[in-house]
């Protein structure tokens, strides 16, 4: 993997498969972008990795840069959106893009879709989705997952044990109470062990320790912990922002100056209103909290009763995402 990283800046991006992950650039994403570009340049396919984040925004996300690092990854050495021109390379006719960990592209990048020659992903689909003729799209529990299978007679130690963790936190350590594990998580995951001549007492020592990292904020501002998995619902008139934030309310409103920072985040993005979800471990359990933040008064009570009313309320907790499209029908 190292030697591989050293020479992503001399590969030719115009001959290369660009293998770019999904915007949050959250673990799954990294990790599957990673594994499967190394892989196809080890087999003679040059591909480069692109995390979908500038550069200076990684430092947001402690359990991406830890596991990294503890799998002896250097993540100076990755490649970020900031540091390729994939417009440029669209507009030469020279993209080749490989979608991982996301099916669909962002409004600012929807005219890069012709040159999308190949996706693997675990999300649904819409159903105007155009799927290249290398396409793997299937519902479990982790990108990695996928990745994984698609790897796994190639597999080293290092590379078994970035995607293992991975995907110990995407399912919640193979949970099946949680809704997010299938059948083929736990194969993987078995073959995995495996590879690495583990047993599965390290299950719940690495997924803890990986949920450590994820909740770290010490060392971000109130700013940086809002923009760290921030989302947002726009109408013709109106915006929300949506974060998801990994501290618990009580700690989140103690530090100093909080509203003052929602005020300023709320009138930088012209937006009206702020619907957080507070995600924190008790007992080594996620325990999720909604907060509305809503200086004017807007229109607090018509989102809260949306939002919490029947099987809504069960979405809302396991994700912020399910509830976007249920905002984007009452707002104004």
């Amino acid at each position: 993997m190292e030697s591989y990283l050293q020479q992503l800046k001399s590969l030719q991006a115009a001959e290369s498969a660009i293998v770019l992950g999904n915007p949050t650039a959250d673990l799954d994403s990294v990790v599957s972008a990673l594994i499967l570009a190394f892989y196809s340049t080890k087999s003679g396919k040059p591909a480069i990795a692109v995390i979908n984040i500038p550069r200076s925004e990684l430092r947001l996300r402690s359990d991406v840069t830890t596991w990294l690092k503890e799998n002896n990854i250097d993540p100076e050495l990755l490649c970020f959106r900031d540091d390729i021109d994939l417009h440029t390379l669209a507009a030469q006719e020279q993209l080749h893009l490989t979608l991982v960990d996301h099916n669909e592209l962002p409004a600012d990048d929807e005219h890069l879709e012709p040159f999308v020659d190949r996706i693997v992903d675990h999300h649904k689909t819409s159903d105007t989705l155009r799927k290249p003729a290398d396409a793997v799209i299937e519902l479990v529990g982790s990108c990695c997952t996928l990745v994984a299978e698609h790897s796994i007679s190639h597999l080293d130690e290092q590379c078994a044990r970035l995607l293992y963790g991975t995907i110990l936190v995407d399912t919640a350590c193979l949970d099946e109470s949680a809704g997010r594990t299938t059948a083929k998580d736990k194969e993987i995951v078995e073959k995995l062990e495996a590879i690495m001549h583990a047993d599965t007492s390290q299950r719940s020592e690495i997924f803890n320790k990986l949920q450590g990292f994820k909740f770290d904020l010490s060392a971000l501002t109130v700013e940086e912990i809002l923009s760290k998995d921030m989302k947002e619902v726009t109408s013709h008139s109106s915006r929300i922002l949506c974060p998801s934030v990994l501290t618990s309310p009580e700690s989140f409103f103690a530090r100093p100056d909080v509203i003052q920072q929602l005020e300023h985040l709320l009138s930088d993005a012209n937006a009206k209103m702020m619907v957080l979800l507070f995600i924190h471990l008790e007992n080594g359990s996620p325990v999720r909290h909604l907060a509305i933040y809503d200086p004017e008064d807007w229109m607090k009570d018509e989102v809260l009763s949306v939002l919490l009313s029947g099987s809504r309320l069960h979405h809302l907790t396991n994700s912020l995402s399910h509830s976007l499209p249920i905002l984007a029908g009452i707002i104004p």
